[in-house]
Formats: structure tokens, C-alpha cells, sequence
């Protein structure tokens, strides 16, 4: 172990976190392991050691040595200055949000959000602003998370960040397509495009491909959301999302082969992903298209399946269908019901969104 001043230390450390701050990995990496080799005798050094260790980490996708950093922090909480608290609260946000907690996310970031303003790093903020727009997204608050989305690019453009502008285009385009602004929608998920090209990373352009092909879907536009759809797959974007939709659209355009493939291949992914939610989705996919005499049946088992769960985009969804197949066949009482249900589940997501 090495022994450097105080001040040295404080210069190694800024430099780890500007490397973190502009992804620069490598360097990042090599900078980690001099640190490692460096005793730390002021407890606060040891602090600021500890939160940029959380950054790393959470840069990398580390989660289980972020948990472990924050867990080793918590016993320091009392001696935080706020600026500490802020990137504590922060990590302790993202963990929980990448281990699908949404709710105690919000928590931390609601806690991280009270100190941001003694945060000077601009990059560091609009990281922030990043993951609060990513889970507003999640809440069904799209206003804020386009607001949210919208203050992170103009920091990550003026720094020239493009991965995180790229994702920023993805963000924006999806909270606008979940408002229906299919323009605008069309016009930032380009964008993000046109990023994910120039950085020539094939995760974010399949991502991006797959974002214009929800959008094209969305609208009922089934050739162009093939083709983007398709496009993303070829690009290694094979998740049973993707393929929910391919089977869907083929559904859509007559191309039963193609579809049914689609949805075998569907079923498939969601068991290697222990996908509790789409294997239903994908029996109510084959009973509106396929399995005619038993979509009464299979519709009302896959709304109580999703009412059970409290999803209500799902429940708001297929509630709606299974009115209009009451209404088509003149059971206006049994449409009537599902109509009601239907618009109850929209309720249910605006109170979501309120509360959050």
C-alpha cells in the first residue's frame, strides 16, 4: 500500500470521477486499480473513495459491488456533507431501480434531488435528470420524463456525450410516443438513430430500431414496423418483446407462418427469461387471431391475470377489445361491463401517474 498527501489523493480521486463522467473506461479501470494500492487515513477521503468506487460500479453494471460500497457507507451516513448525501442517495436510488424497485427509487431520488443543488459537475446533474425521466417513464409520467429527458440532452449535447445523447433521442421518443405525439416521436427516435450509427454501437442502434418499430406498430403502420422490427433482430435485438410484436404484425398483414414462428419463438425467450407477463399476452395473441372459439374465455382468464398483477395498461387494453366483441355481437350489458372496466383502468393509470 502507498502513502500519498492529502492533496494528491484529492487529485487522483477528481480525476477517477471526470474519467467515470465521460465514460472513458479504460482509463477509468487503470486509475481504479492505483487507488486500490493507496492507504487511506482521513475518513473523509475514504468517503469520497467509497462513492466514486459506487459510480464505477454502477458504470460497469456492477450491482452487487455497488450494494456492497453503499452497505459499507451507511455506518459514515451521520459524517456525509451534503454533496456525499446526494451521490449516496443517488446510488442508493439506482440500485434499487436496477433491481425493478421502482417505488424505493423513487424514494432515494426524491432524498438525492433535495441536495443536487450543491452538485457543481453540470454532467453529474444531468445524469440525474437522466434516471428521474427514466423513471418517470416507468410511472407513466411522460410529461416529466420528457421535461426530465429534454434537461439531461442539452448537457450531454453540450459536453458531446453521444451515447447518453443517443439514449436521451430514445427517452424523448418514447415518452412522446406514450403520449401520442407520433411526430415528435418519429422525429427524436430518428435521432437517436442517427447517434446510435455514428457511435456504431450495435445494442443502441438495435435498441433504437426497435423503438421506431413500437412506434410504426403503434400506429398500425404494419410494413414499417416489420422492416424496423426486423431490422433491430438482425442487430441481435431478440427478446420476446420484439418478438410480440413481429407475431402481432405478421397477425396484422395476413402472414400466419411468419406470425405463428414469432410466437413459438416468443414463448421460448420469455421461458429462458423467466417472463411471467408476455406468455399470457402471447395466449391472448393466439386467441385473437388464431383461436377464435376460445377468445371469450382466454380474454377474461388474461384480464383477470393482469387485473391480479395491477397492470393496467394491459387491463385498460384488452378490456377495451373484449367490449367491442360484446358490442359486435349485440351483448350490449356484457360490453358495458368491460367498457367500464376498461375506463376504470385508465383511471387507475392516471392515479398512478399523480402519485408519483
Amino acid at each position: 500500500m502507498r502513502t500519498y498527501a492529502t492533496e494528491r489523493v484529492e487529485e487522483l480521486l477528481d480525476e477517477w470521477q471526470e474519467l467515470l463522467r465521460f465514460r472513458k473506461i479504460e482509463r477509468a479501470n487503470a486509475l481504479k486499480q492505483k487507488m486500490n494500492d493507496i492507504a487511506f487515513t482521513n475518513p473523509h477521503l475514504i468517503i469520497e473513495y467509497k462513492l466514486i468506487a459506487c459510480q464505477h460500479a454502477a458504470l460497469t453494471e456492477d450491482y452487487d459491488q455497488v450494494d456492497k460500497l453503499l452497505d459499507e457507507l451507511a455506518a459514515d451516513e451521520d459524517f456525509f456533507t451534503n454533496k456525499q448525501r446526494f451521490y449516496y442517495y443517488f446510488f442508493k436510488g439506482r440500485s434499487a431501480y436496477h433491481a425493478k424497485n421502482d417505488h424505493l427509487a423513487k424514494e432515494y431520488y426524491d432524498k438525492a434531488q433535495q441536495y443536487l443543488n450543491e452538485i457543481d459537475s453540470e454532467l453529474d446533474q444531468a445524469e440525474f435528470y437522466y434516471k428521474q425521466g427514466q423513471l418517470n417513464y416507468g410511472f407513466r409520467r411522460s410529461f416529466q420524463a420528457n421535461h426530465c429527458a429534454s434537461q439531461a440532452l442539452k448537457i450531454f449535447k453540450k459536453y458531446h456525450l453521444d451515447r447518453r445523447v443517443a439514449d436521451c433521442y430514445n427517452l424523448l421518443g418514447l415518452s412522446c410516443l406514450d403520449l401520442q405525439l407520433y411526430e415528435d416521436a418519429e422525429t427524436y427516435l430518428h435521432m437517436a438513430l442517427d447517434y446510435a450509427k455514428k457511435l456504431n454501437i450495435q445494442s443502441i442502434r438495435a435498441y433504437a430500431a426497435h423503438n421506431v418499430g413500437l412506434l410504426y406498430s403503434d400506429q398500425n403502420l404494419s410494413t414499417q414496423a416489420i422492416t424496423w422490427l426486423n431490422e433491430a433482430v438482425k442487430m441481435g435485438d431478440i427478446n420476446y418483446v420484439t418478438a410480440y410484436l413481429l407475431a402481432l404484425e405478421y397477425f396484422k398483414t395476413n402472414d400466419v407462418s411468419k406470425a405463428e414462428k414469432w410466437l413459438h419463438e416468443g414463448l421460448k425467450l420469455c421461458k429462458s427469461a423467466n417472463n411471467e407477463v408476455y406468455p399470457m399476452r402471447f395466449e391472448l395473441l393466439r386467441a385473437l387471431f388464431l383461436d377464435k372459439e376460445n377468445f371469450e374465455k382466454v380474454y377474461r382468464k388474461g384480464i383477470d391475470f393482469f387485473r391480479n398483477r395491477k397492470d393496467w395498461d394491459f387491463v385498460r387494453d384488452y378490456s377495451r377489445e373484449l367490449a367491442d366483441f360484446y358490442y359486435s355481437k349485440q351483448e350490449y350489458e356484457k360490453a358495458a361491463d368491460y367498457y367500464r372496466l376498461s375506463f376504470s383502468a385508465s383511471d387507475k393509470i392516471k392515479e398512478m401517474g399523480a402519485l408519483h
